[in-house]
């Protein structure tokens, strides 16, 4: 009975603690912000890490066979994978009845360091992010 079950508020301070140990050698805490997008428009699709796969799939097609003649699909970093897959999982289902122009560049994205030691000092960091955006066009 020596073993104690540790109740949940407990275990979040553990990870808290945990988040701001692995940042203490430098002293900062790194906050993202939301890159910059234009205006969408309703053919536009974002692509992330956490949206599912299949919804966007379905998205795609129900714009193509309903309402646009072309469909653009944007993604940024990590998730330019799952664009290109996306891609050509519709190419492949509209049984290549759809050409797919794809292309790529860099999009300048805004982090906030903000140091742990002194809350009001706050500096801003850019840096590059890959981009891709992949044009679905009915043929």
């Amino acid at each position: 009975m020596g073993n104690k079950r540790k109740n949940q508020t407990e275990i979040e301070e553990e990870t808290k603690k945990m988040k701001i140990c692995e940042n203490k050698k430098e002293n900062v805490e790194i906050c993202k912000r939301v890159p910059p997008h234009p205006i969408w428009a309703g053919n536009d699709v974002c692509v992330t890490r956490k949206t599912h796969i299949i919804a966007q799939f379905k998205k795609c097609k129900h714009l193509l066979d309903r309402k646009f003649d072309f469909v653009k699909i944007h993604a940024l970093g990590k998730a330019i994978n799952q664009a290109l897959c996306l891609a050509l999982k519709i190419e492949e289902e509209m049984h290549n009845s759809i050409s797919v122009n794809i292309l790529t560049g860099t999009v300048e994205v805004t982090d906030d360091l903000i140091s742990l030691l002194d809350a009001d000092e706050m500096n801003i960091k850019q840096r590059q992010v890959s981009a891709v955006k992949i044009l679905l066009t009915r043929l």
